[in-house]
């Protein structure tokens, strides 16, 4: 049975009121602890979130062991189209996050220093780029496999929808086929029916292996010689 999916409430950086308190008279000190504070807060929910990503896909302790790849492509077999497309949308969700956060916190660094003639901006941006919301590369190699086996899955699906179509459309037409032929026959006169032969070609009875090309025009003078 497949994983049920929750999808959490986005916690987002606060751009606009974070915005309009760069723009007040306040103590350097002061800008860059609110700064880090928010910081903090980003990296926190992006790794509780990832981890609720994770805990989705290793739901099982026969996944242990594992690489990254064979657990997706479990996961993809064992759970609904449902499960696999929120679990999509949640990596998603939280690579765009990560994504807008990154640039608002640069944007408010960098605009205090336009509006304050400062210089600060340096010291904060090298403690956003060693945060893992930052950096991580996870996000992207889990949604590249979801989509890429998800995808094969669903081609394969289809191709398994096409093939038992074509494979019920034939029964339906060798049936019809051989009902034909049943109904013609019965018309026949009865002193002829030991003497029809229902014959595609060439064989023979003694299993030769040499024999000419099926339904070709030698094939049946050779049947009936």
């Amino acid at each position: 049975m497949g994983t049920v999916i929750q999808n959490r409430l986005i916690w987002n950086f606060p751009y606009p009121s974070f915005k309009v308190l760069v723009t007040q008279e306040q103590e350097v000190k002061d800008f860059e602890q609110l700064w880090l504070s928010e910081v903090q807060k980003a990296d926190s929910f992006y790794k509780d979130q990832l981890a609720h990503i994770f805990l989705i896909l290793y739901n099982s302790n026969d996944l242990l062991g594992l690489s990254l790849q064979e657990i997706i492509s479990k996961f993809l077999r064992t759970n609904s189209q449902s499960n696999i497309e929120d679990l999509i949308l949640l990596v998603q969700n939280l690579k765009s996050y990560s994504e807008k956060t990154v640039t608002n916190l640069i944007e408010t660094s960098k605009l205090w220093d336009e509006l304050h003639s400062s210089n600060i901006s340096s010291n904060l941006l090298i403690c956003l780029f060693t945060q893992k919301f930052y950096h991580d590369s996870s996000l992207d190699s889990i949604l590249l496999l979801l989509n890429q086996q998800h995808q094969d899955q669903q081609k394969v699906n289809s191709n398994n929808v096409l093939i038992n179509q074509i494979q019920k459309d034939i029964s339906v037409s060798s049936l019809n086929e051989i009902t034909e032929l049943c109904q013609m026959v019965s018309k026949m006169p009865e002193n002829l029916l030991p003497l029809i032969v229902a014959h595609r070609g060439f064989h023979s009875a003694e299993e030769q292996l040499e024999r000419p090309l099926e339904n070709t025009l030698q094939a049946f003078e050779t049947a009936w010689s």
